[in-house]
C-alpha cells in the first residue's frame, strides 16, 4: 500500500506538526532518527546471516513512532526469568542437553 493510504500517516504528521511548532533554536538542535534491521546477537545468525541496518534522519524518522507507541498495548512485558517460564514450553533433560550441544556446535 502506498505511503498515502496508510493509517499511521495522519499520526506522523501530528508529529511532524508538532516538531514545526517548535521554535527555531530548539528545531535546530532536534534531532530525529530511526533504525530499522536485524541485529543478530547468536553465534550463528552473526556468521552466518549477518546484520542490515538501515538508518533514516529527519522528519520521515518519525514514521516508526506510531508503531512504537501502539506496541505498548498489543505487547505483553516480560518482568523477569520466573514470568518468562511460564510462557515456554517445559523441556526434558534429553532436549536442554541436546540444546547445550548443539549452541557449541552452532
Amino acid at each position: 500500500m502506498p505511503i498515502q493510504g496508510r493509517p499511521e500517516l495522519r499520526s506522523f504528521k501530528a508529529l511532524a506538526s508538532a516538531l514545526d511548532s517548535l521554535p527555531a533554536k530548539v528545531r535546530a538542535r532536534n534531532v530525529t532518527y530511526l533504525t530499522v534491521g536485524s541485529l543478530n546477537k547468536d553465534y550463528r545468525s552473526a556468521v552466518l546471516d549477518g546484520e542490515t541496518v538501515y538508518v533514516l534522519s529527519g522528519d520521515w524518522s518519525m514514521i516508526g513512532w506510531p508503531d512504537f507507541f501502539a506496541e505498548w498495548g498489543f505487547v505483553t512485558w516480560v518482568s523477569g526469568p520466573e514470568e518468562l517460564e511460564q510462557y515456554l514450553p517445559p523441556y526434558s533433560g534429553t532436549q536442554r542437553w541436546v540444546g547445550r550441544r548443539m549452541r557449541r556446535i552452532l
